[in-house]
């Protein structure tokens, strides 16, 4: 049947691993403590995760916000082939889609996500060794708890599975709350957004930033 129907498949066969014998058995099958058994499955288990693989990406959406660095080949993507290969969905985001939940984030989902923050990470102070590292103040944790709750917004608002984002607009953009400042804070602020996905087992093991 799957041949006639041009599926590709695979049949194990036999008994392996029993650890016990059945009734209508003639000879001892319990085989389960034999070094070939266990490894015959643990092989078996590697195969089906790797099938799952290709399964879960054909039911996948993968986001891509913004654009991409100049000059950095490996972050081009050709979407026609992303989706043609693995069969999942790319939801092509502009920065005005994160603006626009950004806009809808409240005073309470502020005070959720700083909870959150400080909940994960270790809030350290000025680095006695590297100038540039700094505590961050009382409004860069703000900024940076709004900006998480409108990426979990839109991760939600577009059921993404993964998220890639890169932005580079100009100093004068039209997006003069999230934008400007994003522009300043857009690694702090987006990562610990990314950071609060992925540790929320969203499979936001599977979001990704890139």
């Amino acid at each position: 049947m799957f041949n006639r129907a041009g599926i590709p498949f695979r049949v194990v066969n036999g008994l392996l691993g029993l650890d016990h014998t059945p009734a209508i058995s003639l000879t001892n099958e319990i085989t389960h403590e034999r070094p070939e058994a266990k490894r015959a499955w643990k092989e078996i288990e590697e195969w089906v995760r790797v099938a799952g693989v290709p399964r879960t990406l054909q039911h996948s959406r993968f986001g891509f916000l913004g654009n991409t660095y100049s000059g950095m080949l490996d972050m081009y993507s050709d979407f026609t082939m992303i989706s043609a290969q693995t069969g999942l969905h790319v939801e092509v985001l502009e920065m005005c889609d994160l603006d626009r939940m950004l806009r809808e984030v409240t005073p309470q989902e502020v005070k959720e996500k700083l909870a959150e923050v400080h909940d994960m990470f270790q809030i350290s102070g000025d680095s006695p060794s590297d100038p540039i590292a700094k505590k961050p103040t009382d409004e860069q944790l703000a900024w940076s708890c709004k900006v998480a709750a409108a990426q979990e917004k839109l991760v939600r608002a577009y059921d993404l599975d993964a998220l890639s984002y890169h932005y580079h607009g100009a100093p004068d953009g039209g997006y003069e709350e999230a934008a400007g400042r994003l522009h300043r804070w857009a690694f702090a602020a987006h990562c610990a957004g990314d950071s609060l996905l992925w540790g929320g087992g969203s499979q936001d093991g599977r979001r990704d930033e890139n």
